[in-house]
Formats: C-alpha cells, sequence, structure tokens
C-alpha cells in the first residue's frame, strides 16, 4: 500500500467494501474506507470540541499520556470499530453491493443463512480480529481483550468471548477475507498515523470506567459519522480514491452544519459563601450553606450528603456547590435528578433562572422524562433548538469566525440541540433535569448504557429526595454510586428525613471500587497470608466469617465517621475519606402538635369544617387514588369549605395544570405580598395524594394524613407552616399552631391499630406499625428540625418487640425478594475489580430499551406492577365528534387527517394511566386487546405521526350533552366489567361492576 500521501492508498478488493447503504437510491452508497476516515476525523472533533476537560483528563490518566496521544488512541479506534463488515455475511445484506465487491475479486456467496448471519454480528467480528491481531503483536492479552471489546460493544451492548469470523464461508475463502481485514487494519493505523502496538491504548489501565467513556465515545462518534444529512453518500461512478481526499473539508462542514455546542461554560464562581450566595440568589447563605459551601471548598470532589429539614435552601446549597465543584475538575455540566415528573418539571424553571446567572455561554439543556415536551417552558426550548454554528461554542480560527459567526443580540442561557433530542442521545446535553430513573439506568445492564457512563462521568450530579427511592429503586442507585464512585464523579444527596443506614449503604456504594470500606478481596488475601506465615489452613468457612467480620467492623467505623447529627452534611471520597459534620440551625422550625383520628369520613369532614371556621386552608394525604377520590365525593357534600383533588390519575396535561395551580394558590408567592395570607385560600381543602408530598413549595395551616412510613410522613408534615417566619396573626388564630393529624382505622385506647388495606399494600403493615409506635412514644409534639432524626431513627431501630415479629418477617421478605429481583439486572460485578473488559458486561440484560417510549416499567429500575397507558379520546355522547379536554368541553378541531407536530403534542398530553385492577397479570393481554379493537379511525390516524406511533387510545363518551364526565366500559372474559369514568375534577375511576362466572369457578 502507498502511505505516502495524506489518506494512504487501497487496493481495489478494499476500495469495493461497502459500509453504508441508500435504500432509496442504489447508485448511493458509502465505501468503508470513506466511513473510517469520517469517524477518525470527527473522533478528533469530538474530543477536541465536544468532550469537556473532565472527560479528557479521565482518558488520559486510563492511558497515563498526553492529549494528543489521547486524541490518537480515539481516533484509532473510531476509524477501526467497523473492521467486521468486511465479512461476507454483512456484504450479502446489499446484493448488488456484493455483487460489486464479486466483481472486484472478494467472492461472496449468493445467499447466507440469516440464522448464521446473526451470529457473527459485524461488531462482534471487529472485536474478534482486533483481539487477535494484538494478541499476535505482542500487546498484553488483558488489554488486547480490553480493546477489542470496545469495539464490539460500539452498537451499545457486549458479546462474550466465543465466535469465529465467517462462520458460513469456509471453502477456501477465508484467507481471502482475513487478506482484506488485515489491510483495512492497517489502513486505519496509517491513516491515523500509529500502529495499536505503539499507541496510548497498550497503556489502557482497563478500568471499567475508562472502557465504558471510550466506549460512549466511540458510540457517539459513529453516530455522528452515520448521519448521512451531515456525511452523504457517494455516487457509485466516483473513485473512492478520488472522494477520500476531500475528507478533511467534509468532516470540518458537517461539523459546522451539526452545530454541537462544546462544554458548559460558567462563569467563574465566588471564593466567599456570602458573595456566591448574594451574586447568584440575592440573599446570604443560612447556615447549612454556608457549612457546605466550606465542606465543598476544602474536599473537592467526592460524594456530598446534605440532610436538613424542609425549607432550609437545599436547592440552593446543590446548585452552588456543584457551580463550585464543576470549575474545580472541569465538568462538562451538570444533572439533577428528582423522584417524580412533577417535580423534574417544578425544578426546570429553577435550573433555567440559575443558568441565567452562572453561564457565560449557551448551554445544551435536556428536561428528560416521558412528558417532557408538555412541559410549556421546555416546550418553548424546543421550538426555538439553536444548532447554528453561531450558538455551538466552539473556539474557531479568524477565517471561521468570518464565515460562521453571525452577531447575535441575546444568546438565551440555555438551548435544546436537534441532535440531542434523541432519546438516547438527550442525556449528552450539558445540563439534564430528569427523573431519578436516568441515575438508577446507569446501574442498569441495558443497552447504550455506555452513554450514560459518558455523561455523567463529565458532571456533577445531584440527586434530590434521595429517600423517595424504595428496596428495590436503592439496588440500582447504589449500583450507579459504584460507577460514579470508580470515575470519582462529585454527586450530591439531598434529604430531609434519609435513614441512616440507607446513608451509610449510599456512602459505601460511591467508595467501594477505591475506598478500604468492603475490600473483601484485600481482606482475604492479607488473612490468608498470615495463616500461611503461622503454618496454618483456615477452613473455607472460618475464612468467610472471618473477612466478614472485619467488614461489618470497617462498616461501623465508616458509618460512625460520617455522624449521627441533624442537620448534618457528610463527605465521602472515592478513595474512603470521611467527613460529617453536623450543623448548628440559627432558627428553629416550628412545632407541630400531633395526633390520631379514627379514619371516618363524618369525623373529619367535621374536623375540617372546625379547623377552618375562622378560614384557612387545609390539606388531606391520602395513600391511595381510590381513597382520595371517595373522601372528596364527601368533603364536597358537606358544603363548609371548597374542595378540590389532586392525584397522580388525571390526563398529563390536567395533572400539569393542578400542581401548577397548587403552587400558585399555596406556593410562597400567593397572594398581593410576601407571606400574606391569599384572600382565595380562606375556608379551602385539598385532597391530594404522595403528589403533594414531595418538592411542592406549598404552605398549608393545618394537615390530616394517612399513616405513612415516618419519613413520608415528616415530608408531609414540611408542608405545614412552610413558609414562616411570618406574623402569627396573619393565619386564622385556631390554625396559628401547626397541627397534622393521622388517620388510622380501629384506633383504641389500647394496642395497635388497624390500617387502611390500601395502605399497607402500598407501603407495608411492619412500616406502619413501627411509624405509629414511634409517634405514640413521643409526647405528640414533634419539633422541626430537633425531633426529625430522633423520629426516623426510631421508626428505623432494627430492635423490635415481640408483637412486630411477624409483620417484621414478612418485610424483611419481601426486601430480600426485592433486592434478588434488582440483582438478575444490576451492573453489580462492576466494581469488584475482576471485570477488565467489556465481554458479557451485559448479560442477562433486561431485554427491553429503557428509553423507549412506556418503557419506564421494562427498564427495571421500579418494581411495581405493570401499567398500562393511553391516550383519552372524548366524544359526545353520540360519539361523532371528537370533545377537547379543556374547559369547556368544546369539539376539537377535525384533526382526522395529517397531523401538525403541535397537535400531536397536545393528543400526547391527553395520555393517562389505567387503573391497577386493570393491569394484573392475567387481564392485561386482555385489556390491550380491547384497546386496540376499540380505537376509533381518528386514533388510527393520530398514530401516522411519530410522537404518537404504538400508543394506545381509550375512547369515552360524553354520559350527556354539556357533561363534564365521560364513561368506557372495557369487558374481558376474565376481568368481567369494568366502568371507566373521567372527569375534569375527579379524574378518572374504575369500577368493576361484573365478573364471568364461568371463568371465576
Amino acid at each position: 500500500m502507498d502511505f505516502s500521501g495524506r489518506y494512504p492508498g487501497f487496493s481495489p478488493k478494499l476500495a469495493s467494501v461497502w459500509a453504508k447503504s441508500d435504500r432509496a437510491d442504489s447508485n448511493k452508497w458509502l465505501p468503508l474506507v470513506q466511513h473510517a476516515a469520517d469517524s477518525a476525523a470527527v473522533a478528533s472533533l469530538v474530543f477536541d470540541r465536544w468532550a469537556g476537560e473532565r472527560i479528557r483528563n479521565l482518558l488520559l490518566a486510563s492511558m497515563q499520556c498526553t492529549p494528543e496521544e489521547a486524541r490518537v488512541a480515539l481516533k484509532l479506534l473510531a476509524a477501526a470499530h467497523d473492521l467486521g463488515k468486511i465479512t461476507a455475511g454483512f456484504a450479502v445484506m446489499v446484493p448488488h453491493l456484493a455483487d460489486r465487491m464479486t466483481e472486484a475479486g472478494l467472492k461472496v456467496p449468493e445467499h447466507i443463512d440469516t440464522d448464521l448471519r446473526r451470529q457473527l454480528h459485524h461488531s462482534l467480528a471487529s472485536q474478534l480480529f482486533v483481539e487477535e491481531a494484538l494478541n499476535e503483536r505482542g500487546v498484553q492479552p488483558s488489554v488486547s481483550a480490553a480493546v477489542a471489546s470496545i469495539l464490539g460493544a460500539h452498537h451499545g451492548y457486549s458479546h462474550g468471548s466465543g465466535g469465529t469470523l465467517d462462520p458460513s464461508v469456509n471453502a477456501g475463502l477465508q484467507p481471502q477475507w482475513d487478506e482484506v481485514r488485515s489491510e483495512f487494519f492497517a489502513w486505519c493505523e496509517a491513516l491515523v498515523g500509529e500502529r495499536f502496538e505503539d499507541s496510548a491504548l497498550t497503556r489502557l489501565d482497563t478500568s471499567m470506567p475508562s472502557l465504558m467513556v471510550l466506549t460512549g465515545l466511540v458510540i457517539m462518534v459513529d453516530w455522528i459519522a452515520s448521519d448521512e444529512s451531515l456525511f452523504p453518500y457517494m455516487s457509485t461512478d466516483v473513485d473512492p480514491h478520488d472522494f477520500i481526499r476531500d475528507t478533511t473539508r467534509r468532516a470540518r462542514d458537517a461539523w459546522h452544519r451539526l452545530g454541537l455546542p462544546g462544554p458548559w461554560q460558567s462563569i467563574a464562581p465566588e471564593r466567599d459563601s456570602r458573595q456566591a450566595y448574594e451574586t447568584t440568589f440575592g440573599f446570604a447563605p443560612n447556615a447549612l450553606q454556608a457549612q457546605v459551601f466550606d465542606l465543598v471548598s476544602r474536599r473537592g470532589a467526592g460524594l456530598y450528603v446534605v440532610e436538613a429539614p424542609m425549607g432550609m435552601g437545599k436547592t440552593e446549597c446543590a446548585l452552588t456547590a456543584a457551580h463550585a465543584l464543576a470549575n474545580e475538575i472541569g465538568a462538562s455540566g451538570v444533572t439533577f435528578a428528582l423522584p417524580t415528573m412533577a417535580t423534574t418539571n417544578a425544578m426546570l424553571s429553577r435550573i433555567m433562572a440559575w443558568l441565567e446567572v452562572v453561564t457565560s455561554e449557551p448551554t445544551t439543556l435536556s428536561l428528560i422524562h416521558s412528558k417532557a415536551l408538555l412541559n410549556a417552558s421546555f416546550a418553548g426550548l424546543a421550538e426555538q433548538t439553536y444548532s447554528e454554528p453561531a450558538f455551538s461554542g466552539l473556539a474557531r480560527t479568524v477565517e471561521e469566525s468570518e464565515v460562521y459567526d453571525d452577531d447575535v443580540e441575546a444568546r438565551p442561557s440555555a438551548m435544546t440541540h436537534e441532535w440531542l433530542r434523541g432519546r438516547k442521545k438527550r442525556v449528552l446535553a450539558n445540563v439534564n433535569v430528569c427523573t431519578i430513573d436516568q441515575i438508577l439506568f446507569a446501574g442498569l445492564r441495558s443497552k447504550h448504557v455506555m452513554l450514560r457512563h459518558l455523561a455523567f462521568s463529565g458532571q456533577v450530579v445531584i440527586i434530590d429526595e434521595v429517600h423517595c427511592a424504595d428496596p428495590y429503586m436503592l439496588e440500582f442507585l447504589k449500583s450507579a454510586l459504584v460507577i460514579l464512585g470508580a470515575s470519582e464523579t462529585p454527586v450530591i444527596l439531598l434529604s430531609a428525613t434519609l435513614p441512616e443506614p440507607v446513608r451509610r449503604d449510599l456512602a459505601l456504594a460511591y467508595s467501594t471500587v477505591k475506598g478500604p470500606a468492603r475490600d473483601s478481596r484485600a481482606i482475604r488475601v492479607a488473612l490468608e497470608a498470615e495463616a500461611r506465615e503461622r503454618g496454618e489452613r483456615p477452613k473455607r468457612a472460618d475464612l468467610s466469617n472471618a473477612v466478614r467480620q472485619i467488614v461489618r467492623e470497617q462498616e461501623h467505623q465508616f458509618s460512625d465517621a460520617l455522624g449521627t447529627q441533624y442537620p448534618q452534611v457528610s463527605f465521602v471520597s472515592a478513595t474512603g475519606a470521611v467527613e460529617g459534620a453536623s450543623v448548628n440551625v440559627d432558627e428553629q422550625g416550628p412545632t407541630v402538635e400531633l395526633q390520631f383520628m379514627e379514619d371516618d369520613f363524618d369525623t373529619i369532614a367535621k374536623a375540617l369544617a372546625d379547623d377552618l371556621r375562622d378560614g384557612g386552608c387545609a390539606l388531606v394525604i391520602r395513600n391511595t387514588v381510590s381513597g382520595a377520590q371517595n373522601l372528596y365525593d364527601h368533603l364536597r357534600q358537606c358544603g363548609a369549605y371548597t374542595v378540590t383533588l389532586n392525584h397522580s390519575r388525571f390526563m398529563a396535561c390536567h395533572r400539569l395544570e393542578n400542581d401548577e395551580n397548587l403552587v400558585r394558590t399555596f406556593g410562597k408567592d400567593a397572594g398581593f405580598g410576601a407571606f400574606i395570607r391569599p384572600p382565595h385560600a380562606a375556608r379551602r381543602v385539598v385532597v391530594a395524594t404522595q403528589v403533594a408530598e414531595q418538592s411542592l413549595d406549598v404552605d398549608f395551616d393545618v394537615l390530616y394524613s394517612d399513616i405513612a412510613p415516618m419519613d413520608a410522613l415528616l415530608q408531609r408534615i414540611g408542608r405545614l407552616h412552610r413558609h414562616g417566619p411570618r406574623p402569627r396573626t396573619q393565619r386564622p388564630k385556631s390554625l396559628q399552631v401547626p397541627r397534622c393529624t393521622v388517620l388510622v382505622r380501629k384506633l383504641s385506647n389500647q394496642g395497635m391499630p388497624r390500617f387502611d388495606p390500601g395502605s399497607e399494600k402500598v407501603y407495608s403493615q411492619y412500616q406502619l406499625r413501627r411509624t405509629f409506635l414511634a409517634l405514640d412514644a413521643s409526647d405528640r409534639r414533634i419539633n422541626l428540625p430537633g425531633d426529625i432524626a430522633d423520629l426516623i431513627a426510631a421508626a428505623y431501630d432494627p430492635e423490635d418487640s415481640s408483637e412486630l415479629s411477624e409483620s417484621r418477617a414478612r418485610y424483611d421478605g419481601r426486601r430480600l425478594a426485592s433486592k434478588r429481583e434488582a440483582d438478575e439486572y444490576t451492573l453489580s460485578y462492576f466494581g469488584d475489580g475482576s471485570q477488565t473488559n467489556l465481554k458479557g458486561l451485559l448479560k442477562k440484560n433486561t431485554g427491553t430499551d429503557p428509553d423507549a417510549p412506556g418503557s419506564a416499567l421494562g427498564g427495571r429500575v421500579r418494581q411495581s406492577q405493570d401499567s398500562i397507558e393511553v391516550i383519552l379520546c372524548l366524544l359526545d355522547p353520540e360519539g361523532t365528534a371528537i370533545l377537547d379536554p379543556g374547559s369547556p368541553w368544546s369539539s376539537a378541531p377535525n384533526w382526522s387527517d395529517e397531523l401538525s407536530d403541535s397537535q400531536a403534542r397536545r393528543i400526547a398530553s391527553w395520555s393517562i394511566r389505567l387503573h391497577h385492577a386493570l393491569c394484573t397479570e392475567n387481564v392485561i393481554d386482555e385489556v390491550i386487546d380491547v384497546l386496540e379493537k376499540g380505537a376509533t379511525r381518528a386514533c388510527s390516524v393520530w398514530r401516522r405521526h411519530q410522537l404518537l406511533q404504538g400508543e394506545l387510545f381509550l375512547t369515552m363518551k360524553q354520559v350527556e350533552h354539556h357533561s363534564a364526565t365521560f364513561e368506557s366500559t372495557i369487558t374481558t372474559p376474565i376481568l368481567g366489567t369494568a366502568v371507566l369514568r373521567y372527569s375534569r375534577e375527579k379524574g378518572l375511576s374504575c369500577e368493576l361492576t361484573s365478573k364471568n362466572k364461568e371463568v371465576a369457578a
């Protein structure tokens, strides 16, 4: 081969190998050599212009190399990633291009069995050939396997070690294919100017963070270089030798058209805590905020756990810390994760306002959950996508600036980007506001998990309301923290009510890879060495017990170092350094009066009427939607107050309105001025479920709540008298002291009360009993924040009385079952040091795409019953006109033809999840079949829009003209008959009216 030119020469056989084909135009194709050259050029651009200082430093550390050597290493991987396409099994997929290869001298069979072809995906062929080639060149076998596994995983999943090249072609043709593969491998090296065995890749540390980040970068490069709108295919009439000479300009022009912004450019943070808060938020920091700022300034990157009462400014605390940490390590941005879509939506506006102050250049922003485009603020950004080079934040030459930089008067601080809108790519934005699922997916064995590792490794990660994770979710969170700790990614956890054992487990997970805690392998080796010196050979069981005992002692020491005060902030480094510090709160919060009450509708209604006799507002939180709906119906008949309902079973558009109305009416800015009670809030009752429990900045005078686990109950209490200090006279006289009434069934003077069966299903009888006992042992007065730590500790104390032994056993059984189920899908062996390549990493994967529409449960990071999400199609009583779910219920425009994007988004906002009774394992398939058959013609037309593809529709008819209630019936042999009703005021309800007796028998 001639390597004298800028682009090395190649044989006719190699020139004929195709990488991309145009299905619409048989005269358009992309040779493999051109795709390799495009990929190498994009790799250089991604390294220089997209990857931030943090990502680059991770690569430099992993290979002990210079930036130039790291860039070359990435270019080598990018150029060679599709080497496996030089196989007969790949060539035959496009017959006319296979004929072209045959004409050039590479004999391609007319047909290869599909099953045989699937056994050797081109990514596996790349892995097998490169590993063999590097071993032959004397590269250390572990490094050869690691490097090859990166190429094998460039389609987002990992292969094992098995397989042979060209299993379907063995009649004397194998040497010929080997020859061309070898030529291409050497051609890639000549293209980049470095041989694999001489590159920094031979010094790769083979740790999982390094492999995942490199794989994520290769995937990203491949996606950009495979985009035909950026890298057009060539005509079959053009000589590849001539076409490839224009690759430099081709790549540069493609990058400018892509306009992908670089890393987050933040304004340098203030060094003084007071100045930092006054500059960013306009107020001086409180004791908690100042202490966290000081700890971050001293400690730098690591895990921070901030535990403080509701309303102490933990969000501002985390954002200020993230700003300082990002600046220190050169992070590309920030990810802020929250427990629910509602809390995530509420956080978006705060993040956008923060970015306006701390950002010096426009930065990419993603809102990530299944209903993101229904958020008005984010939809507004999406409609004003900036992909022009003027907004790309690239460093350019003077010549390039003259061509590409326009004079833009007002650049936004945050923007969406067309290329980052993809379901898998959106997490690569500089700033992400998302549900916690996105973090949990990083610990899930799922396709393209490497992209999440790439994204989060370069950022500062904040997780709010971390106590909301149940035992099943905690396993994925711990797995994700192991990964983040392995790459020493700064993580900030926020909670008002975090049990001490959970804090300890999360901190231990973060330091698992590099810290001394849980280093069971090293402990075992040391014990074995000591035994040999004494001439002993301990039994395996005795050795295991000794290791466990030492590990337990280390964990206790670790936990003690974290501290047990409240409020407090804890720090853990990736190497196991620990510091815990209590916070001296200057101002004590309110003391809440506590009482128990029989869960009886008449009793509740009378108590509320008495509480609100002089005005005021009350919040009633039920644990189930049906419980909230039933109480709402009863209270509405009283006439002593205005009642509204808020729960999760409203259409998405109505849920969003409900949350906005709740904050608008009962939030900090309600009324005519700061801390003035809004007149329209007088004598108001809000009946809600857990949607009012988390991260909603609302203030109520009195609270009634179903009994719940202690941390959840304290969160609910946090909605009481939240916006203080406030002159006591501005609340009704009877409600100047905050009071929480806990509702239970069959309350007696002695013994354990009974609980609502629905509550026991949502939580567990054991958790509810522990909460009751802890509250019953108190003096019925809760001081905030002084009593929070003691109440949490009492509710989660491992020592139980005999009366709880049976419920504790059931609870422990459920927790163990949850852990075992989660272990099937977590990257649980990521941090034990035994995995030095990506082979088999994703075995036993979920089999589903966590980014796909409707896969929140399929992603397996939340343990709950399967559910069915539908879009409501509301019709008039005759079933002839589609009604708009707005108010009033008027006829919608005729959308039976092609939908616009805005119309499709509006229809998507009519989505809702069905009652769990329709989603049980034995009836869910039947229900889906009924929904499919019952769709109207309009629904079939709507499905043609990409936003609505695959959606299920539920047709409901207005019970009578001008009514606000709609009804539908679903009947199946197993289910029987279910009557569904929807109204704007109550949401969706379900009544099972009959069952097929023969089936039931």
